[in-house]
């Protein structure tokens, strides 16, 4: 019975450095996808602050502001609040 123990323990060690060689690789997988992603969305909303920067220099404070440019303003922070939710779904 005693070397038939011994293979159960090799067998089981095996397994058990397979387990963390995966575990290891699987995690670095997530840690790429997440970084990849964060810095999509980063890109996403740098472009949506130089969009709404333009808009303000364009619409200085305390100026009346016209329904075209009020427009503007909302089409800008919907598509913002979409790169955003879009980031959270992904993150």
């Amino acid at each position: 019975m005693e070397p038939q123990s011994n293979v159960y323990k090799y067998a089981t060690w095996i397994l058990v450095v397979v387990v963390i060689i995966l575990g290891v690789m699987l995690s670095r997988k997530n840690a790429e996808t997440i970084t990849s992603q964060l810095g999509d969305s980063t890109v996403d909303i740098q472009a949506c602050r130089v969009k709404v920067a333009t808009w303000q220099e364009a619409n200085p404070k305390g100026t009346p502001v016209s329904a075209t440019a009020q427009a503007e303003l909302d089409g800008i922070l919907e598509t913002c609040l979409g790169s955003v939710e879009d980031a959270q779904d992904k993150i």
